[in-house]
């Protein structure tokens, strides 16, 4: 699994990517990691989606853009869990290990 890695230098308000896990309709579903390069994040959103619908059955669905994934059952009841790379330039993210949000 790749980790999430920010360098000190990279913390001065330089662009930096989230990659936002959220189950749709579950507030405590949600996992938000931060990474220094699009490249890095968009690979790990991928890598992500193809694990979980590997471990679990289901389908991954790529969405309009780059690094959005929806990954669900295909059934009506459920709406699935989506996986996206939002980029950012707010340096309060990239303080206090990495567990803020924008």
């Amino acid at each position: 699994m790749i980790e999430p890695i920010i360098l000190a230098q990279a913390r001065r308000g330089r662009r930096h990517y989230h990659v936002i896990e959220s189950r749709i309709g579950d507030p405590l579903g949600y996992r938000d990691d931060v990474f220094a390069t699009r490249r890095l994040a968009a690979a790990t959103a991928r890598t992500r989606a193809e694990w979980l619908a590997l471990m679990g059955g289901l389908q991954v669905e790529a969405l309009s853009g780059s690094g959005r994934y929806l990954v669900t059952t295909r059934r009506a009841g459920d709406p699935g869990r989506l996986i996206e790379v939002e980029s950012c330039e707010d340096a309060g993210c990239l303080e206090a290990d990495y567990d803020a949000m924008c």
